[in-house]
């Protein structure tokens, strides 16, 4: 679950160790949160494991504990991704917690992140290994997620972006949309948008066309060749870098700006690097 907002005050309470109040935009808390949280604190330039804790605070507001005074500055746009209730569940402040209580908090949290990477990295030897990565990745895509595919011609984002058709449920052909720009498919689990910006030459064909209308919109988007229009793409985006090695495929997964951590768990293992 990720939930956006901003940090408004913070202070150090041990010399390596700070409490943050977190901010949530426009929405209260749910009740059934309340409780210690093992999460991370997410900027666009910065990434903090932290310990999230919605004990006692108005309906939009939560303690963040980490240790990076960095974190300090206020009015940071952040945001706040919580990934499992692995600590106790009690009413307990920071505040009142002994340092050695805060350490061990912190390296649950620290422990828990590793599960939950911003990039990964995988190799596949043949087209079918490459649909089942993008297949497995799927499934934890949701409405409004942006893919962008980045490679040299026949590098394999074609295959990758049938991948993640079939994991979206998508039983018809897939072919290239390198002559028609967008391929949507609505019969899916999700809507799937489908993008080949090769022949655009400039940005605002894109916005002639609507293009913003599906990115972000209530489907999946792939986009193949986005550096022909990067501007176009915002900063919150997940990046699949695809390298072409003698017999085999280099693919990097990178979650940019804001986009939600990748889950190690969800993710073919025979196919990591």
């Amino acid at each position: 679950m990720r939930i956006a907002g901003r940090v408004s005050t913070g202070k150090q309470i041990f010399s390596d160790c700070c409490t943050l109040i977190f901010e949530a935009d426009d929405m209260t808390l749910p009740p059934a949160l309340h409780g210690f949280y093992a999460g991370r604190l997410v900027t666009r330039e910065d990434v903090w494991p932290a310990v999230v804790s919605f004990s006692g605070k108005p309906g939009n507001e939560a303690d963040v504990l980490l240790n990076s005074s960095a974190a300090l500055a206020d009015n940071q746009p952040s945001a706040l991704e919580i990934y499992a209730e692995i600590l106790p569940s009690d009413c307990t402040m920071f505040s009142e917690l002994t340092e050695k209580e805060c350490r061990e908090y912190l390296a649950l949290a620290l422990q828990q992140a590793e599960n939950y990477p911003r990039e990964l990295t995988f190799h596949t030897s043949h087209s079918d290994e490459t649909q089942a990565l993008a297949q497995a990745l799927s499934n934890s895509l949701h409405p409004g997620d942006l893919i962008v595919l980045q490679g040299d011609l026949g590098a394999g984002k074609s295959v990758f972006a049938r991948g993640i058709a079939r994991g979206l449920e998508i039983a018809c052909p897939i072919p290239s949309p390198t002559f028609t720009i967008l391929n949507v498919y609505e019969e899916g689990r999700v809507p799937f948008y489908h993008f080949d910006w090769y022949r655009i030459e400039d940005p605002e064909e894109l916005d002639v066309m609507g293009a913003g209308d599906y990115i972000r919109g209530n489907g999946v988007t792939a986009v193949e060749w986005a550096e022909r229009a990067p501007e176009k793409l915002g900063d919150q985006f997940l990046l699949v870098n695809i390298e072409k090695q003698a017999d085999e495929r280099l693919i990097g997964l990178h979650c940019a700006g804001l986009f939600r951590s990748l889950n190690r768990q969800m993710l073919p293992e025979a196919l990591k690097c």
